[in-house]
């Protein structure tokens, strides 16, 4: 029996589980709610209690956080557990550059800051593309990133992606923009371009050291990307030159030996 000033002694409800008190969002506890008093009618075929229900949750949520290769790394809004906002965050960051590089301008003036926090991440960019169809580029290249690291085709992860996301919600107002009839021809060019340089070995490898160092630190700038990038991409090409694999490309896309 608890006593006041004390901390209670006993045993959980089950005898074997430890219980935890957490806080939840409001219209979380109406959703089960709601979903309880549906539940306890003859719709349903199976009888729940409102704790069933959030322990069914909570199981749900552990399954999908396992699907994580480490502690440590983040998702990104939107996207499914295992595609990690560094190597979402690193795909817009390598694709700017590679547009730079191809306007012939400064790759690390493209890339202002690049922000992860608590799963959230954001690349502001420092100047425009001088090709509008090379924003449309960059607006895809995360997704690119996670399908080519996660060994999904592009069209599949897409899909995947809520209708708020912020990569979907930029790419759709690029089609309203600039009015084109045939956005489906635009989707397909674009991650046909971006496949292409992403498949290259040192550019991948290049793309992978850009999201280890964001997994570090919380905020860095376009400058900094750029050396990490610049850097493995030299030492890559330098293994490849002397006869060596440069380091290991962990995907492989459906349809492919």
């Amino acid at each position: 029996m608890a006593t006041k000033g004390k901390k209670k002694i006993g045993r959980p409800a089950t005898g074997h589980e430890p219980t935890i008190t957490i806080r939840v969002r409001q219209h979380w506890k109406d959703w089960v709610t709601e979903f309880h008093r549906y539940a306890q009618s003859d719709k349903y075929p199976r009888r729940f209690t409102e704790s069933d229900i959030w322990r069914e949750a909570i199981l749900i949520g552990m399954e999908s956080i396992k699907e994580g290769k480490k502690a440590g790394e983040f998702i990104p809004y939107g996207a499914r557990p295992r595609h990690f906002a560094e190597i979402h965050e690193a795909g817009h960051v390598v694709a700017a550059f590679l547009v730079a590089q191809e306007e012939g301008r400064d790759p690390s003036s493209y890339v202002k800051t690049v922000h992860l926090r608590r799963g959230r991440g954001l690349v502001v960019l420092g100047r425009r593309p001088i090709l509008p169809e090379h924003d449309f580029l960059i607006d895809l290249a995360g997704c690119a990133a996670d399908a080519y690291d996660e060994g999904r085709t592009f069209d599949e992860l897409w899909a995947e992606y809520k209708k708020g996301y912020g990569d979907k919600k930029a790419a759709s107002r690029f089609i309203r923009e600039h009015s084109l009839d045939d956005a489906s021809e635009w989707y397909e060019d674009a991650s046909d371009w971006l496949y292409k340089r992403f498949t290259r070995k040192e550019i991948w490898s290049g793309l992978k050291a850009v999201a280890r160092s964001l997994k570090v630190h919380e905020a860095v700038d376009g400058t900094y990307c750029w050396d990490v990038y610049s850097a493995e991409l030299k030492r890559a090409q330098r293994e490849k030159r002397r006869g060596r694999k440069p380091a290991s490309i962990n995907w492989r896309i459906k349809g492919e030996d």
